[in-house]
């Protein structure tokens, strides 16, 4: 007959029920009471061989699929920022599947479609909120694609955060003055549509049909024009550099970076460094070179010693012909000492934050250091360049600027400052000229208390203190917010580059547009 009743618990197998009142290990002489919790801690204790209870659950809480694997959301398919094709690898597959069982990878048209344009909503929501209600500066350059397509972008700036606006492949289309104006009016209204902000300058590089474009777009809208300040830096380097030196360095820089045996030398010799080969978008890179070839020619001359077979033929032998020529080593010298002042300050308008004040000082500083050293002889070329770059507004910027309050300006530039206020901001003259006539120093008295304070809030400061006159102050900020170098767009350059690669060469503009715009947000996160 079956037993009925209560079922033992499975530590009963260790034990033999000897009294009622008592019960026996089977492992050993041990004698405790018939109590499970007893019977266990013993075993648990001393023998470590208590079976685990087997726990009887209700058919309702039997075990589910969920508990050893999981199901996919949108969310967490959106998380991932990989290649389209990487989602469709089987490598990539068995990898996800090893570290979460069950989760299913988007597909590559799902990422590259619905999830791209996902993210890319998203991140436009965030800079419209950074940017609704500022005053920016647009931005209009060319590009080429690693297909060599012509892209003509524009980017939009407020402060140090850059936004690209328009991404227009222009395929057979010349790059006219006329075709340039009508895609950059375009641009101004999108940007000042989608994202809420107000456009106040322009900034472009100084090629003719750009130059031509802005006094085009400036016709239609009350906006400041500014021809960018690096590549001015940059044109002013090309006028003092002769052609015949960075011809010549560049053979020997070339050699010792593409020539198997002549670069293995290099680097065995302590001290010495990798060769800089000059880029066309890399401003500073000519110096570069200047620079690398003073710091290794002793590493040079001594490897052509060393090994004199390698420069007795071919491209070792003009190598060692121009590595002894000692007038291209002084010639390299004195490259290097007029071009290190324009390299430094390529760097300095081209950092974060720099206004049209900032960039003007930079521009006086340089013709100072020409002025004051061995290079009377480059300062004509550079006051020509400085009077291209410097239009009539950048004094006004100066002027204003409660650092500089037009310290350096000279009679001359002074006038051309309120000759420009009388003539587009005339409402602003009769304060301009009180200004002039002390008020600045109140202003930068005011500013000396709080010197890294936040310009924009600080004329604010001063209007609401009665030192400046709403106008004025509106205008101050106006030309605190023009970019004095289209650097910014420079940058999302090397972002279109590393998402169109190579690799990557079948992306189409608009979606390497996007893939840009994210990257470019998420960065500055």
């Amino acid at each position: 007959m079956a037993s009925t009743g209560r079922k033992l618990d499975p530590v009963w197998s260790d034990f033999d029920r000897i009294a009622p009142n008592k019960a026996r290990c089977r492992k050993c002489p041990y004698e405790v009471a018939p109590l499970v919790d007893r019977m266990k801690k013993h075993i648990s204790k001393v023998h470590m061989t208590a079976p685990q209870p087997v726990i009887e659950e209700p058919i309702s809480k039997q075990p589910r699929i969920t508990q050893y694997a999981c199901s996919t959301t949108t969310e967490q398919k959106k998380q991932f920022d990989l290649p389209f094709r990487a989602v469709e690898s089987s490598h990539f597959k068995k990898l996800v599947n090893d570290l979460l069982p069950g989760y299913q990878p988007p597909s590559r048209k799902v990422l590259g479609n619905e999830i791209l344009d996902d993210v890319y909503m998203e991140q436009h929501e965030v800079a419209k909120k950074k940017l609704s209600g500022k005053l920016v500066t647009i931005c209009v350059d060319g590009w080429t694609n690693t297909n060599n397509d012509p892209i003509v972008c524009c980017s939009i700036q407020q402060s140090s955060s850059v936004f690209l606006v328009k991404s227009v492949s222009t395929e057979a289309e010349a790059h006219t003055s006329e075709y340039l104006s009508e895609l950059t009016k375009n641009a101004i209204t999108e940007a000042e549509s989608n994202f809420e902000c107000v456009v106040v300058g322009i900034t472009t590089d100084n090629a003719e049909n750009m130059v031509k474009m802005r006094k085009m777009v400036v016709e239609e809208h009350d906006i400041i024009s500014i021809g960018c300040m690096a590549h001015q830096f940059n044109l002013l380097a090309k006028d003092l550099t002769p052609a015949q030196l960075v011809s010549r360095i560049c053979t020997i820089a070339k050699a010792f970076k593409f020539t198997h045996s002549m670069r293995g030398l290099l680097q065995q010799k302590e001290g010495s460094t990798s060769p800089v080969i000059p880029s066309e978008v890399r401003w500073s890179s000519t110096v570069g070179m200047l620079k690398w070839y003073a710091r290794n020619w002793n590493y040079i001359r001594q490897i052509i010693s060393e090994n004199a077979e390698l420069f007795d033929r071919g491209k070792g032998k003009e190598v060692k012909q121009l590595v002894g020529d000692l007038a291209l080593y002084q010639q390299n010298e004195d490259g290097i000492k007029v071009l290190q002042p324009i390299a430094s300050a390529i760097d300095a308008v081209q950092g974060n934050n720099v206004t049209l004040a900032g960039g003007l000082n930079t521009w006086k500083e340089l013709l100072n250091s020409f002025r004051n050293s061995e290079g009377r002889e480059w300062l004509a070329a550079a006051e020509t360049r400085y009077n291209k770059s410097v239009v009539p507004p950048v004094f006004v910027a100066y002027s204003l600027h409660p650092k500089f309050v037009g310290e350096s300006l000279t009679t001359s530039e002074w006038n051309v400052a309120v000759d420009w206020i009388k003539e587009n901001r005339p409402s602003c003259l009769e304060e301009y000229m009180s200004y002039i006539g002390g008020g600045k120093d109140v202003i930068r008295k005011m500013h000396d208390i709080s010197p890294n304070c936040d310009l924009f809030n600080f004329y604010k400061s001063q209007e609401l203190l009665g030192n400046l006159k709403r106008e004025l102050m509106e205008l101050a900020q106006t030309l605190i917010s023009v970019a004095p170098t289209s650097a910014g767009l420079e940058r999302i350059f090397s972002n279109l580059g590393f998402v169109h690669s190579d690799l990557r060469n079948r992306l189409l503009p608009e979606k390497v547009a996007k893939l840009a715009f994210c990257l470019r947000c998420l960065n500055d996160d």
